[in-house]
């Protein structure tokens, strides 16, 4: 009787180590925990997406513009949630930049307006420094001395 519930649990555990869920399906569940007032699993599980260069830099434009709305909503002004969202908008415009302004669009007024913004930050952070240097011009009567 013991011996066909070892083998049980040692096929369920072998399975789910073979099965790990992709990038869809953690957005899926982190879009179901925030749904469900799980805040915390949902940041979790963004934060675990982020952390993955690979899967990350694999997510696809809608994935990527999921990920920083669900960033927008679990906390405006927390400076990491602001610069996630950010960066997952500045990689999906990589993609496709109409798709992320019609993504935007699709959205609230309140959502969307901060959606905008951090496009914008993340338009900035894709600028080389040099291109943001302010020269400042000598005064024309110094010129004509």
């Amino acid at each position: 009787m013991l011996r066909p519930i070892l083998l049980f649990i040692s096929v369920a555990v072998l399975f789910a180590a073979c099965t790990q869920a992709g990038p869809a399906d953690q957005i899926s569940a982190a879009t179901s925990a925030y749904t469900n007032g799980e805040y915390d699993e949902c940041n979790l599980i963004c934060d675990k997406i982020m952390a993955d260069s690979t899967a990350f830099n694999n997510l696809s434009v809608a994935q990527l513009c999921t990920l920083s709305e669900l960033y927008v909503k679990l906390g405006e002004g927390v400076g990491e949630n602001d610069a996630s969202a950010a960066r997952c908008l500045q990689r999906a415009r990589d993609i496709s930049a109409d798709s992320v302004d019609a993504f935007i669009r699709s959205k609230s007024s309140e959502v969307a307006a901060y959606l905008t913004i951090l496009d914008r930050v993340g338009t900035y952070m894709d600028m080389s420094r040099d291109s943001l240097l302010m020269i400042e011009e000598e005064p024309i009567d110094t010129i004509l001395e």
